[in-house]
């Protein structure tokens, strides 16, 4: 359930109060707090009973949390494509499947084509968007394409619910062609972030801009370098009080066997569908020549997230983690099951201190946005592993490390409202943990 801050009453100064039973803090949960909250913060957390509070009753309030990413474009899918076969051939579907849309929306007039189109992935757009916040998402780590506006988010920023978008625009294509859009993507991007009078009030404070080179089968290696420079750029336009900094990276890696042989051989099954959609990315060279070359250059960026890793080895982990400080592994596990991946590396990257994020992906692979049922699946699937684990990959853990942990994460004064109150008839800690993992 969706917390609901709106109190019948306030007290003189416009300050709401909120009770409830129990409140989830970083150590955990806490019986009877009274949360304060002016301005789309908390001001104050206490046992004290307080005029004009609003009794929430038999409920845990949970902070608000971090989808460290997914691709909002898909959110009007109703259930995953299911991968037919090969790894690459859902990446097949995936690209007909928006051929399809777009299709959908052909006109005579080009105008009016490009407008559906746009209506079309706005709608989608805004449906993760809501389904997201309902989930008691705070923060979200987007993959955007075009079309595609900031002002799309204007309506979804409240006080009383503060949301931030970290929106990566995506870096891809082979020919000179795709190269310039997705080079105009980011000059538009550049443009949002330095130019803040030029989007929504609503929204300008509230969104960051980085860049996703997309994956080793879709970005060329000069692409990956524009990519990192412009980031470069990003990073120095200041600081963005309510969401995470600009110039983040985000870049599929290890996501499959395919890639692997893809990124050693240019074989394999991504060659041939890369031959049915894209042939001019089969004759680029061949480099760089594995994962490590990848995660040097990610490296270099002030703040990077390799998504999925479901491949990574050990000279890979042992890459990220010189560079753990500033490099992250988001993994994704109801897709990465949906694939039958073999056993994720999430030990091994956490052994050597690399900070492990939770990520929904799309509904293009998953049958939802909760980023809080990967947790509950994680649960069922390593019973033994201290759930408290998982909770911090979607709050306080995967917040700190992008930067915005002051405000996401946690319930502590300064922090935006709690994110969600989840029925919990618990009369004791270890039972209001097993009630937010029950289904």
């Amino acid at each position: 359930m969706k917390c609901s801050l709106k109190p019948t009453t306030k007290s003189d100064d416009g300050t709401m109060n909120v009770r409830a039973r129990w409140t989830w803090l970083t150590d955990g949960p806490v019986e009877n707090l009274t949360l304060s909250i002016a301005g789309g913060r908390i001001v104050e957390i206490s046992k004290k009973s307080l005029a004009a509070t609003t009794d929430l009753g038999d409920v845990c309030l949970m902070p608000s949390l971090v989808n460290a990413h997914t691709h909002l474009e898909f959110s009007d899918l109703n259930q995953p494509i299911e991968p037919a076969g090969s790894f690459a051939s859902w990446i097949g579907q995936v690209v007909q499947h928006r051929r399809r849309q777009f299709e959908s929306c052909a006109t005579e007039d080009p105008v009016s084509t490009t407008q559906k189109w746009s209506d079309l992935r706005r709608k989608a757009f805004q449906q993760g968007i809501a389904e997201s916040i309902r989930g008691g998402v705070g923060c979200v780590v987007d993959m955007v394409t075009d079309p595609w506006s900031p002002d799309w988010t204007s309506h979804f920023h409240t006080d009383e619910a503060p949301f931030c978008l970290a929106a990566l625009g995506e870096m891809l294509g082979a020919t000179q062609e795709r190269m310039d859009e997705s080079n105009s993507r980011a000059d538009r991007f550049a443009e949002y972030a330095s130019d803040r009078s030029s989007v929504h009030p609503d929204v300008s404070n509230s969104i960051s801009y980085g860049l996703s080179p997309h994956s080793p089968y879709t970005t060329p290696l000069s692409l990956l370098r524009e990519s990192l420079q412009r980031c470069e750029g990003l990073k120095t336009l200041g600081p963005n009080s309510k969401c995470v900094a600009n110039g983040l990276v985000s870049m599929h890696l290890g996501e499959s066997m395919e890639e692997l042989e893809w990124i050693t051989h240019r074989s394999g099954p991504l060659r041939e569908m890369l031959e049915r959609f894209a042939p001019e990315f089969v004759a680029l060279p061949n480099e760089p020549h594995s994962l490590v070359d990848y995660i040097q250059l990610l490296s270099q960026a002030k703040r990077s997230l390799v998504v999925h890793g479901n491949y990574l080895d050990t000279a890979s982990i042992d890459a990220i983690a010189l560079a753990r400080s500033k490099m992250g592994v988001v993994y994704c596990p109801r897709t990465h099951a949906l694939f039958d991946h073999e056993p994720h590396p999430w030990r091994g990257l956490l052994d050597k201190g690399i900070t492990v994020l939770l990520g929904t992906d799309s509904r293009a692979s998953n049958p939802d946005l909760s980023i809080l049922e990967e947790v509950r699946f994680l649960h069922r699937k390593f019973p033994a592993i201290d759930p408290n684990l998982w909770i911090g990959m979607i709050s306080h853990v995967a917040a700190d490390f992008l930067g915005c942990g002051d405000r996401i994460g946690r319930i502590q004064v300064g922090s935006n409202p709690p994110g969600l109150a989840l029925p919990c008839l618990a009369t004791s800690p270890t039972e209001v943990l097993e009630s937010i993992l029950a289904t």
